[in-house]
């Protein structure tokens, strides 16, 4: 379908998509847009940038009645921010239906008496159970990036969201990949889910057909009129005669336009020898108008909005002699699908500077610039090999991700140097003798949750743990080192009594101590089989050993 009026979307709908630049569908949307208006549920294996928010967003308009008194419809996001981004491009929208859209826990009126609802499973839940807002209209459930709300654990809130509307509603799942637990979500929620497309590509996977060269992308912010203006400059100041720049949208094309032309850089169309910026929309146009220009070799070509489809990519970036592709970081998996497909490689571009992404992290961002004025030169020699194939984003992100994992958090990132036994304090801590060890069967996270969660003092305090078979050594700020000791001394930790007092050089009594049947070691009459959460009793961790969060 060349048009969004093949689909008989109501003329205003029509309208708002091609204010904001969505004039022709894309091939996700030509397939999941017909599935969608039937009514029927729906796993799409689709993310950002192939155009699934503007599909299940049409569906969602049409099928969905405006001035309801209550959401007719959810879209269940895994962040707050991912909400606060889609809220708003559905309420463009909506601004030609009749449509009103909410936010929960952001800065928007009237949550219980909007249309659609944004929201995390975790406020959707609480929202109604507090009784701010009722579900007993919905008639159109969307989850937005599944599997990042699979990945951060938030499955057992989406299975009470789902027990909240109605059996008979349209559920729509939107992953991109569609993980073993994306499949699990949907075996549960979604009988007779219909799967669009029916198979997709792994990024990862072994290639498809032959090489057909590298490409290079750049992970940018949502204002990308900066970075498309470095990114000419790059190209012109390195050889290149002329920047060829695809646009969505002729309006969006003229907006950048008029932003180069601030910086001296003057556009116009395909082909134009005296002009350095060649703009253009329509891919294939713009091939026809390059075929009859002398010098191709001369020419980059830079995507400012992420192809949509493999065949937009190809179409785009087969002709020049340079590639640049600005992607979001939310576009990047979608990106690495559609690059694999068609046969090309990816290559991250040289860090931009001057566009720096702001993932507005400001705590982990401050930590990681104190980290980054250490001596990093061992770290770096592990990172080298991996500069070819994942930007700088890419390997920040990844190291988050598994820091994440590690449940003990940034602060614990960075291992600090053996501390001589003799030292008791550094740089504010000081070294706690914890009485249980790895023969009791901890680690070092059940170390840190039992003594977090039974004093309730926040993780951010405690350094380097280090357990050895019979005890433990734990580092701690000094202004809370005491409040540790009271709280957690004469405690159990897995049914095992412990004794936590400054460290005194306790590392070799410790053995006797034990051997004499001391604290940890026979006053419960011997190990436990049932092997319960360390620091069990009022306010003890979580799973895993996670400490609790401080009470304020």
């Amino acid at each position: 379908m060349d048009s969004f009026e093949d689909f008989e979307l109501a003329s205003e709908l029509v309208e708002m998509l091609a204010a904001e630049g969505i004039e022709e569908p894309t091939p996700i949307q030509a397939q999941a847009l017909p599935v969608l208006l039937k009514g029927n549920n729906v796993v799409l294996a689709a993310g950002p940038g192939s155009g699934a928010f503007a599909a299940y967003g049409c569906a969602i308009v049409t099928r969905t009645e405006p001035n309801t008194d209550g959401p007719s419809a959810l879209v269940v996001v895994p962040i707050s921010d991912i909400g606060e981004a889609l809220g708003e491009s559905l309420a463009r929208l909506g601004q030609g239906t009749g449509h009103s859209v909410a936010v929960l826990g952001r800065s928007w009126a009237l949550p219980d008496r909007a249309d659609v609802l944004f929201g995390t499973p975790a406020e959707i839940v609480a929202t109604v159970t507090e009784g701010r807002v009722s579900l007993e209209g919905v008639k159109i459930v969307v989850v937005e990036g599944a599997n990042i709300l699979a990945a951060r654990g938030l499955s057992e809130d989406l299975d009470r969201l789902f027990e909240m509307v109605a059996k008979d509603a349209q559920r729509v799942l939107v992953s991109l990949p569609v993980t073993e637990e994306v499949e699990a979500i949907a075996r549960e929620h979604l009988p007779k889910g219909v799967r669009i497309p029916s198979q997709t590509v792994d990024p990862d996977g072994p290639q498809i057909g032959p090489d057909r060269g590298t490409l290079t992308y750049r992970v940018v912010g949502e204002d990308k009129e900066a970075a498309l203006t470095t990114a000419v400059a790059e190209f012109l100041e390195n050889g290149m005669r002329h920047v060829l720049v695809f646009c969505r949208s002729e309006d969006r094309a003229a907006d950048f336009g008029d932003y180069l032309a601030l910086h001296g850089y003057m556009s116009g169309p395909v082909g134009d020898p005296d002009m350095p910026v060649w703009l253009a929309v329509d891919a294939l146009a713009a091939r026809k108008r390059f075929e009859g220009f002398a010098s191709p070799e001369t020419v980059a070509t830079v995507s400012v909005d992420t192809p949509a489809d493999e065949d937009t990519l190809d179409r785009r970036h087969s002709i020049g002699r340079r590639v640049l592709i600005m992607t979001l970081p939310r576009e990047l998996h979608h990106l690495r699908s559609i690059t694999a497909a068609s046969g090309y490689q990816m290559t991250p571009a040289a860090a931009d500077h001057r566009n720096a992404v702001d993932d507005q992290l400001s705590a982990v961002r401050r930590r990681l610039s104190n980290a980054a004025k250490r001596d990093l030169s061992a770290h770096g020699a592990v990172l080298t090999p991996l500069l070819d194939a994942y930007s700088a984003y890419e390997l920040a992100a990844a190291a988050l991700a598994l820091l994440a994992e590690s449940e003990v958090g940034v602060a614990k990132a960075v291992a600090a140097k053996p501390v001589p036994e003799s030292q008791r304090v550094v740089d504010g801590m000081k070294r706690l003798f914890v009485s249980l060890g790895s023969m009791d069967g901890l680690e070092a996270k059940d170390v840190l949750g039992a003594l977090a969660g039974e004093s309730e003092v926040d993780g951010k305090y405690f350094g380097r743990i280090e357990v050895k078979e019979t005890f433990s050594i734990v580092e701690v700020e000094e202004s809370v080192a005491g409040k540790v000791i009271k709280a957690v001394n004469g405690r159990t930790i897995r049914s095992r009594a412990v004794r936590v007092d400054y460290d005194r050089g306790h590392s070799t009594a410790a053995k006797s101590d034990r051997d004499k049947g001391g604290a940890g070691r026979d006053n419960r009459g011997g190990r436990s089989d049932r092997g319960g959460p360390p620091g069990g009793g009022r306010g003890g961790p979580s799973r895993g050993g996670r400490p609790g969060p401080p009470r304020r």
